[in-house]
């Protein structure tokens, strides 16, 4: 049973490295000149290290650096891109598991013609720094090779949970997320829903925003738990605070429906359209509705039913109960009852034959988010 959470690709982007690969082209590598790596990463005392020893820990902590003058708001230019995939090359031609980590990253990502996206390499790298106990690394490889998101991850969901589990006994957030989502499902072991509330809380304690989200759902249902919708919120709260749309969705759910909150429609609207405009599927359909019926914002029919559009080219099944209703009634858009009745048909067995107010939107378990470099 694999994790049926959307397009698996966009689940596991590494945000910091593609925002990386939106600089110009780099230039074709060159050797790093001492006098490069003091100017670029100000680390007299380590580059004098690197280039005296070759030491693989060394090229890491130097490629490391270039990372935290990115994030400091220096712009990576294609010099220090280059410089960038130059130290990480060392760091893995030199068997540093981080080196080998961020070079399977560059490779399953692709840079022009400098650094092709090829995943035979990104796998190699990736097996092999996994291998040597990197724990991202080893979440990775479980991740992918459970999902089998290409010929170059064998499917093996043995070998897969295993690397998981042993990144998330590591403390490696985004594993002890996974390993909750597999126990909630009883995905390949046993169904455990307090155990999955168990691992949702250490990952949560690291700041991971999709289990602080999961942890929501989990109070809000009282699933593992006991039910508490007042932590519900919060863990809502949290969790839109660190800009997950789950998150976002969700606190906007708690503001509609009251979830360890006072009920306001006006506190609601913003935070639903917000997670809309991520393109969630039940937020596009929740906006489309609150626009329909006037909840907590002006009524827009034609903007409403855009929205629905959208969400209901998603699957969303209440977003095409909807629209039919409002085909049938010429509701922002143009009276077509046959439309409407198309609609209807297709999902007359699915239980949305028509949408009332008393029907929600269940909580959102939130997908994993992918790695960030540190």
């Amino acid at each position: 049973m694999k994790i049926n959470y959307g397009v698996a690709a966009g689940l596991m982007a590494l945000t910091s490295l593609c925002v990386f690969f939106s600089v110009s082209q780099a230039s074709a590598e060159a050797d790093m000149t001492l006098s490069d790596c003091i100017r670029l990463t100000s680390l007299d005392k380590e580059c004098h290290t690197a280039f005296e020893k070759g030491s693989g820990d060394s090229w890491a902590r130097i490629a490391n650096n270039f990372i935290i003058r990115y994030d400091a708001g220096n712009r990576v230019n294609g010099e220090m891109f280059s410089h960038i995939v130059y130290a990480f090359r060392k760091a893995a031609e030199n068997g540093n598991p981080s080196g080998l980590f961020y070079m399977s990253q560059l490779y399953r990502v692709g840079k022009g013609r400098d650094l092709p996206r090829d995943e035979g390499k990104a796998w190699g790298y990736l097996d092999e720094a996994a291998g040597k106990g990197h724990s991202r690394a080893m979440a990775l490889r479980g991740f992918l090779q459970y999902q089998v998101f290409s010929d170059y991850y064998p499917s093996d969901t043995g070998p897969a949970l295993e690397y998981l589990k042993k990144a998330a006994e590591k403390g490696e957030p985004f594993s002890e997320n996974i390993m909750g989502i597999l126990l909630y499902n009883g995905a390949g072991m046993d169904r455990s829903p307090e155990r999955a509330f168990e691992w949702f809380g250490r990952a949560a304690s690291h700041g991971y925003a999709p289990a602080v989200n999961n942890l929501g759902f989990m109070y809000e249902n009282g699933i593992g738990t006991a039910k508490d919708p007042e932590m519900a919120f919060k863990m809502y709260e949290r969790a839109a605070s660190k800009d997950l749309r789950e998150g976002i969705l969700n606190l906007g759910r708690a503001y509609l429906y009251g979830i360890g909150v006072k009920t306001d429609y006006l506190k609601a609207f913003p935070y639903i359209e917000r997670a809309a405009e991520r393109k969630l599927p039940d937020a596009m359909y929740l906006a489309g509705w609150m626009l329909h019926s006037g909840y907590g914002t002006n009524a827009d029919l034609p903007r409403g039913f855009r929205y629905l559009d959208r969400a209901a080219q998603e699957g969303n099944l209440p977003a095409i109960g909807l629209m039919a209703e409002m085909y049938e009634k010429g509701e922002g858009v143009s009276c077509q009852p046959e439309k409407a009745r198309e609609l209807r048909e297709n999902i007359k067995d699915s239980g949305w034959y028509n949408y009332s107010d008393s029907q929600m939107v269940p909580a959102v378990m939130s997908l994993p988010s992918g790695f960030r470099f540190r």
